[in-house]
Order: C-alpha cells, then structure tokens, then sequence
C-alpha cells in the first residue's frame, strides 16, 4: 500500500514539472513568434501566424 501511494505521488510530481515545463516552452514560443513576426514586418513580408499557446489545466 505504501509503495503505490509513493508511486502515485512520483507521478503527480512529474506530472507538475511537466507542467511547468510546457509552460516555459510556451513562453518561448511567444517570444520567437514575436521576433519573427516582427523581422517580417522589417522585411516587407507578411506576419506568421500566431501560434496557439493555450496549455491544458
């Protein structure tokens, strides 16, 4: 019993630095769309499409 409850909490505790994970590379994301959203407009060139960074609760 006591072994499934340690498992149970190693997998909600990974589960969370997944989390946290798919957040900062969701920020990146923003951050590189902008960048080249905006090297575009320098270029005469139209915007990339906005990339969807709605993350999953």
């Amino acid at each position: 019993m006591e072994n499934t409850q340690n498992i149970r909490q190693l997998a909600k505790q990974r589960l969370q630095e997944i989390h946290a994970q798919l957040y900062v590379l969701s920020e990146e994301a923003k951050q590189i769309n902008a960048f080249l959203s905006l090297r575009d407009q320098e270029d005469g060139l139209t915007a990339v499409p906005e990339i969807p960074t709605d993350t999953p609760e």
